[in-house]
């Protein structure tokens, strides 16, 4: 699993405060970010952003992850790529 740059984690949780992400949710948020990288980078994904957050998302479907996990998932990505 790769380790995020910490000027990176740092944009990104003062960024999910502003957005009116919960405190508590965060750690969940990080791990989903190191999740969708890792996938990005292990199965060589290409495509624009939108196509690679699919695929991951498809990806966590087809492990089974829940609905409410997966849409956790796609909103932790999306706040990470408007960050």
């Amino acid at each position: 699993m790769i380790q995020l740059p910490i000027q990176l984690v740092s944009t990104y949780r003062m960024y999910l405060g502003i957005s009116g992400v919960k405190n508590e949710l965060l750690s969940d948020y990080l791990k989903w970010l190191r999740f969708f990288l890792d996938f990005c980078e292990k199965y060589k994904v290409e495509g624009d952003e939108v196509e690679r957050l699919r695929k991951f998302i498809n990806k966590l479907k087809s492990k089974g992850q829940s609905e409410d996990l997966r849409r956790q998932a796609y909103h932790a990505v999306t706040q990470f790529l408007r960050c």
